[in-house]
C-alpha cells in the first residue's frame, strides 16, 4: 500500500521504486499487482514489478532516491529512518506503471495482489 502522498507521483511516472521492511509476500518480477492507499479502498494504479532485491539503508544512492520521487539521498534516508527506525535491511522494488485506475473502480474488477506498506 502507498501513502496518498504517492498517488500523484506513482501515476506521474516520478516514482518508480518503493522501499519495504519486507515484500509481504512473494513478490518477484513480472508480477503485476493492484496499487492501493487502503486495503478497503479500490486500486490507483496497475504496477508491473520490474525488480525485486535487498539493499541496506547505507547503499541508498541518489539514483534511488530519483525513483522514489525524492530529490535527494539525505532525503531519502530520512523517510527511511522515520518509516522503519530500526531497519537496516530493507527490500527495494522498482515497478512500471501499467494502467491508471483512478477513476472509480467497481468490486468485481479489483485484483487480489497488492503492495504492502506505506512508502
Amino acid at each position: 500500500m502507498f501513502a496518498r502522498t504517492w498517488v500523484e507521483p506513482v501515476l506521474a511516472g516520478r516514482k518508480t521504486q518503493t522501499l519495504r521492511r519486507s515484500a509481504g509476500g512473494p513478490v518477484e518480477a513480472g508480477l503485476v499487482v493492484d496499487a492501493r492507499c487502503g486495503y478497503n479502498r479500490p486500486p490507483f494504479a496497475s504496477l508491473e514489478i520490474e525488480r525485486v532485491d535487498a539493499v541496506l539503508v547505507r547503499k541508498l544512492t541518489r539514483a534511488d532516491a530519483r525513483r522514489q520521487g525524492l530529490e535527494t539521498v539525505e532525503q531519502l534516508r530520512e523517510e527511511v529512518r522515520r518509516l522503519y527506525p530500526r531497519t537496516d535491511a530493507l527490500v527495494r522494488i522498482r515497478f512500471r506503471l501499467l494502467s491508471d485506475n483512478s477513476a472509480p473502480v467497481s468490486a468485481a474488477a479489483t485484483s487480489s495482489s497488492s503492495i504492502a506498506s506505506p512508502t
